[in-house]
């Protein structure tokens, strides 16, 4: 079952024509990272995720997923080997990937149903508007918003009700110079 805030976000992503990379977003919210520690160690899971954070504009964790999980979704066309290589060299579990595919597919089905979609492609219009997924993202994730705080060791938020948050060390904002 999804938390309520993430049905709201794939609401939200529906009626602004951006479902696809957030229904990644909602789906890898279920699962462990798809991201795993290599035979090198972190470094290069590490720096694939980086990557894939930048291709999506920098500094986000989730677009970083939606955007290997579009890529993978790219090399399993290209058939099984393809997939391999690509999963091995970017670090990533094809088990969490295909969890993630097949969440997907039981959302898609379950929008179609209730009338709230008419098919992924169309709901998904505008998710090459990076501006506005990072909206909707925000907007699903409000309650976790907060702004970052000057003057701290590690960067550190302040969310709405006054808490302090840590961001996680492994996270591509884990080493932000704020």
């Amino acid at each position: 079952p999804l938390h309520p805030r993430v049905g709201k976000m794939i609401l939200y992503a529906a009626l602004f024509g951006v479902l696809d990379p957030i229904l990644t977003v909602a789906c890898a919210a279920a699962y462990r990272p798809p991201f795993i520690i290599s035979a090198d160690g972190r470094k290069s899971g590490d720096a694939a995720r980086y990557a894939f954070s930048n291709e999506a504009g920098g500094g986000s964790d989730h677009l970083a997923v939606t955007k290997a999980f579009m890529a993978w979704e790219r090399a399993m066309r290209d058939g099984r080997q393809t997939e391999r290589n690509f999963v091995m060299r970017n670090s990533l579990s094809g088990s969490t990937l295909q969890m993630i595919k097949g969440m997907r597919q039981q959302l898609v089905t379950a929008l179609i149903q209730r009338g709230i979609i008419t098919d992924l492609q169309s709901a998904s219009r505008n998710a090459h508007a990076g501006a506005l997924v990072r909206a909707v993202l925000a907007v699903g994730m409000y309650p976790l918003v907060g702004r970052f705080l000057p003057n701290c060791k590690a960067p550190t938020l302040a969310t709405l009700r006054g808490e302090r948050v840590r961001v996680h060390t492994f996270s591509v904002n884990g080493k932000l110079d704020v």
